[in-house]
Formats: C-alpha cells, structure tokens, sequence
C-alpha cells in the first residue's frame, strides 16, 4: 500500500515539475515575450503548482482513508475469529468504533467545506456508541457472574439430599449471596440493569423476602424434625414403660424406676406438644 502511494506522488510530481519548468523556462529563453504574455505565463505556473498540491494533499487523503478501512478489516476478521464474550472480544469492538470515528472524520475533511458536519456531531454519535458498548459489557459481565454462582449453588444443591435440612441452609445462602448481589451495586450497575430506582428497591425488597422465605422454610423443617424425634422417643419409652409395669408389681426396684420412666415419659410428651404449639402459634402470625 504504501509503495504503490509513493509511486503516484513521484508520478504526480514529475508530470507537474516538468510542466512548470517548461514554463519557467520559456520566460527565461524568450526574449520577445510581452508584459500580458509573461503575466499568462505566471499565473499559469501558479495555478500548475496549486493543482500539484490538491492532487498530492488528495493523494495524502486516500492514503490515510485506505489505512484506516485496512484497520477496520484487520479487526473485524479478528473479532470473527475470537471467541464471543471475552474481554479481548470488548478491546476490539472499542477499538473497531474508534476506527470508525477516524474514517468518518477523514471523509468529513475530504468534503467541500460547505457541505462537512461539525466534528463535534460526529464525535458525540461515536461517544454514544462507546458509552452503549460500556453498558452492555457491564451488564453481560454482571450476567455472567451471577450464574456462574447459581451453578456453584445448583452444584452443591445435587449433592445433598432434596428435603434435607442441608439443602434449604444452601438454599438460605443463595438467596443471600443475591440479595448482597443487590445491595453491592454501584450507581452505574443499578442504572444499566434497572429502568428506575423503584425498579431496582422491588428487586431489593423482593430478594430479602425471599432470604426470609429460606430461613422460614429451615425454621420449619428443623421444628419438624424436632417433634419426629420426639415423638419416636415418646412412642419408645412408652412401650419400654408398660412392659416394665408389668414386672414391677413384683418388685420394688423395679416399680421405682418405672415410675421415673413415667415421669420422663411425660416430659417428652410435653416438650412435643409445645414445639407443636410453637410451629402453629407461628403459622397464624405469633
């Protein structure tokens, strides 16, 4: 490329330099020349080198909008060949717009002064498209970080057993991780991902309803849980208790300790009826 716009300006100045040393030298050699003649002569040596310089500057134009378009097809064949999402992916689009600022700007020079923009215009439209790109890389990077931790959290959630008190506590700490997710947002990130503050305080608020609901839901199966053992303990030191009634009538040992055996019989069964009290004094909102 930049051999062959060599060539062309040799090219150009050499068919203009013979030109007007031909004229020159036609001043200096003819001696029969009038005032009007020389005055031709002059001007027409002026003009010459005026248009020596607009095609050499025209020359200097092309060459820069060719190496600006080149740029833009090197990019963009390595935009095509790298992989989607990446932060070399973000580097090259950024600098494939200010390519394209570049070309926009040499070709608004290359107008007739009349019909150019103001710059200014031009440079505003591709500082919205830096500024639009900004916002999607941020909301892309956001996206992916929030399910890379759903996949952490989805992960561990197949290796417990579904109902298991284990898995509501992974439950409890996903919903939390989320909800700090919110709260640690900076302005720019509430503004690329929510429409208003509004939106943004229902995410907030939603999300911390949803921590509650998970530490409810472990409240209610470690209660349940609680009464079952209960409940098998109740059932087991009852059976244990009458058998033992049976043989302690004949003996006076025996009737003692079966006699204690009732009195923790009858602590277990209280214990179970109030974490039974408790469980349903909370369902209707106590």
């Amino acid at each position: 490329l930049n051999a062959g716009i060599e060539k062309r300006r040799q090219q150009i100045e050499l068919h203009y330099n013979r030109e007007i040393d031909g004229l020159k030298n036609t001043l200096a050699t003819s001696k029969d020349l009038t005032e009007k003649a020389r005055a031709a002569l002059n001007e027409s040596i002026v003009n010459m080198e005026k248009q020596k310089q607009q095609e050499l500057n025209s020359l200097s134009d092309e060459f820069v909008t060719q190496q600006i378009n080149k740029e833009i097809q090197r990019i963009q064949l390595q935009l095509d060949a790298i992989k989607q999402g990446t932060e070399e992916e973000y580097n090259l689009r950024f600098e494939l717009i200010e390519q394209n600022r570049q070309a926009a700007l040499q070709a608004n020079r290359e107008l007739a002064e009349e019909l150019r923009q103001d710059e200014a215009l031009i440079n505003a439209a591709y500082n919205q498209q830096i500024a639009s790109e900004n916002d999607a890389y941020r909301i892309e990077q956001h996206d992916k970080q929030m399910e890379l931790m759903r996949l952490e959290f989805e992960n561990r959630l197949l290796q417990v057993q579904e109902g298991s008190i284990e898995e509501s506590r992974i439950r409890i700490e996903a919903a939390q991780a989320e909800y700090d997710a919110l709260l640690s947002m900076d302005e720019a990130q509430k503004a690329d991902l929510f429409d208003s503050e509004t939106e943004y305080t229902n995410a907030v608020l939603q999300q911390k309803r949803a921590v509650s609901d998970a530490n409810k839901e472990l409240a209610d199966q470690e209660r349940e849980f609680t009464e079952m053992q209960l409940s098998a303990a109740s059932e087991i030191m009852g059976a244990f208790s009458d058998l033992l009634g049976e043989f302690a009538e004949e003996n006076e040992a025996l009737a003692g300790f079966a006699k204690a055996l009732a009195l923790f019989n009858i602590t277990l069964s209280t214990a179970e009826a109030i974490s039974k009290g408790v469980a349903s004094a909370m369902a209707v909102g106590f």
